[in-house]
């Protein structure tokens, strides 16, 4: 009897040397997913693996720029503020930090929604399909994510224009 087909490609076996602390933690791991067998526990551990590294990347960058920007913002508004502005240039100062508050809650907003796709990624790699269609899953994940992220840009966009 053939083995079933487990991805797009042929699949290849792999001799594998692990500890027996890390088969406990796959086999708990397994058993807390309801995961039919080891290999594909292993499977789905190295695709989450993989996700993870590439969304911490993202949540990386993403979050030393939000550092970038608002350590920028404050120094320049510091700069301003040693000069000794006069009543027109304290209020022009209050307007730049009420702008930059509100620009660093819309980025630590974005930071926590690409965190909350990750987790959600990670969350539909635990269901109980084959790691295809799991990877179908989380893919069709990080896709409503971009829909609405381009919902909320566009909604902002339009409220720019009228003001």
């Amino acid at each position: 009897m053939a083995r079933p087909k487990l991805g797009e490609t042929d699949t290849e076996r792999m001799q594998l040397k692990i500890t027996r602390a890390e088969i406990e933690a796959i086999d708990d791991w397994r058993f807390a997913n309801r995961v039919p067998s080891r290999s594909e526990a292993v499977r789905r551990l190295v695709q989450i693996g993989i996700q993870s590294d590439e969304s911490l990347q993202q949540i990386r960058a993403q979050a030393d720029g939000t550092y970038e920007f608002i350590s920028g913002r404050f120094e320049q508004a510091l700069t301003d503020i040693k000069k000794g502005p006069d009543k027109d240039g304290w209020l022009a100062i209050i307007n730049i930090l009420l702008l930059m508050n509100l620009d660093t809650m819309q980025m630590i907003g974005n930071l926590g929604s690409t965190a909350r796709q990750a987790s959600d990624q990670l969350e539909a790699m635990k269901g109980d399909a084959k790691v295809p269609e799991l990877i179908a899953n989380s893919k069709n994940v990080s896709r409503e994510y971009e829909v609405t992220r381009s919902r909320i840009q566009d909604i902002m966009g339009r409220m720019e224009t009228k003001k």
